[in-house]
């Protein structure tokens, strides 16, 4: 069975069981207890929110954190787990749930809150719960932790580094020259009004711009452009 299949059993197990109960948000035993003692971080992302709503003791332990700490952090709890040139992802599952009702996959590097060393995983979202009006509203995600493999395998290190390689390249080419030296300005703490000044632009033009970088760089706040753009190498 491909990891298709396996997540559409996953989802139409979840799915009967909930209906039965009632429960929108969470599991109950024996279903818990499953997830609970599952080899892999599984959890409940809300894709109009961003925030998890429901996880495993594996995703607790994988964060450092609590479940209820989780779930009250929301979207935030991105910015403080993933690796900054990883956020991009969650802007992109977003993107994508908005447009498409199908799985979606991606590569992440986590740390625990305590910690500055990140772990690789590989994962797969899936529709889970609809809105009234039809759109993706809950996303079961199941994330493997994959480092011992990335650190003793050279061929795959070598693969993952390309890619990232390559990503940083398509940042970079995408972004004007007038882009570039906004975000420079941008990471070298400017404000919208000093970066003004010092190009002589308006500010309703610079905010337009920084509106533009934020979309290009899939961020959606400062800390997150300024981590990004350094691993990019504009600064």
């Amino acid at each position: 069975m491909n990891t298709r299949s396996h997540m559409k059993v996953l989802r139409e197990d979840a799915q009967a069981y909930q209906d039965s109960t009632g429960n929108n948000h969470s599991f109950e035993p024996p279903l818990r207890e499953i997830f609970d003692r599952a080899p892999a971080l599984v959890y409940l992302r809300n894709q109009l929110t961003g925030g998890i709503v429901w996880c495993n003791k594996a995703t607790e332990e994988a964060f450092g954190l609590d479940a209820e700490t989780i779930y009250q952090l929301g979207n935030d709890l991105f910015e403080k787990i993933l690796y900054p040139d990883d956020f991009y992802l969650a802007a992109h599952s977003n993107q994508h749930y908005r447009e498409k009702d199908e799985n979606f996959a991606g590569v992440i590097r986590v740390r625990r809150i305590d910690s500055n060393t990140y772990r690789w995983f590989a994962g797969v979202s899936t529709p889970f719960r609809y809105t009234e009006e039809g759109k993706v509203w809950l996303t079961l995600c199941v994330f493997i932790d994959f480092s011992s493999a990335v650190y003793t395998q050279p061929q795959l290190s070598e693969a993952l580094h390309e890619t990232l390689t390559q990503r940083y390249k398509n940042i970079h080419d995408s972004l004007t020259p007038r882009e570039k030296e906004i975000i420079k300005l941008i990471v070298a703490g400017y404000t919208t009004k000093q970066i003004a000044r010092q190009l002589y632009l308006s500010n309703y033009t610079v905010e337009g711009y920084r509106k533009s970088i934020r979309l290009k760089l899939n961020v959606n706040s400062t800390p997150q452009l300024v981590a990004l753009a350094k691993q990019i190498g504009l600064e």
